[in-house]
């Protein structure tokens, strides 16, 4: 058993893959087209007359109809996982897609994706209501006074020690209990 990476296995494939939940609320379409791709398949978004091969699963009416009429190749995603798995292109007949026409709550029954469209993320470079929102946000967190660029206390100098920074009140009182300190220690040193 081989992985389904080699990119030659389906070459002479156009698929149109139209999958479907069973409820017809969710396109699952998406995760085949990317195995037929990396097996080489071209997958058009539209049946169009180059189609060979329709991958089929509660798909709409309308792809059974059109594929009926032009006799092209219905199958079901078993076809598609298994010569993904392979690794070659396996037979057609062996995977035959099926549509429920018998029953009449499905049969009417429109698709409807619930699922987000992909579109690219909001960003403020290409969202412009979201721009003016945030700069709105950064004028009104603007500091209305300049900041004070010393927050610490205390002042480190490997030469003479600890000091104390002296653009707050306490901070005198606190140096210069130091330089007491100092003094008292140098005094005690030398009574020695």
């Amino acid at each position: 058993m081989t992985t389904g990476n080699d990119s030659s296995v389906l070459k002479d494939v156009v698929a149109y893959v139209d999958v479907w939940s069973s409820d017809k609320t969710a396109n699952y379409s998406k995760p085949f087209v990317q195995q037929l791709q990396e097996m080489g398949a071209e997958v058009p978004k539209t049946f169009n007359k180059q189609v060979t091969h329709v991958v089929f699963n509660n798909g709409h009416p309308a792809t059974w109809r059109n594929a009926k009429k032009s006799d092209v190749r219905l199958v079901s995603v078993l076809w598609v996982g298994r010569c993904y798995d392979d690794g070659v292109r396996a037979d057609e007949t062996l995977y035959p897609a099926f549509h429920d026409e018998s029953n009449p709550v499905l049969k009417n029954k429109r698709h409807r994706c619930m699922q987000p469209k992909d579109s690219p993320e909001r960003t403020p470079e290409n969202d412009t209501r979201m721009k003016k929102k945030l700069d709105k946000m950064m004028k009104d967190i603007a500091p209305r006074q300049p900041l004070e660029t010393d927050y610490s206390p205390i002042i480190i100098d490997q030469e003479n020690g600890i000091f104390y920074s002296p653009a707050l009140k306490r901070s005198d009182y606190m140096a210069q209990r130091l330089k007491d300190m100092k003094e008292k220690r140098g005094k005690h040193l030398t009574h020695r």
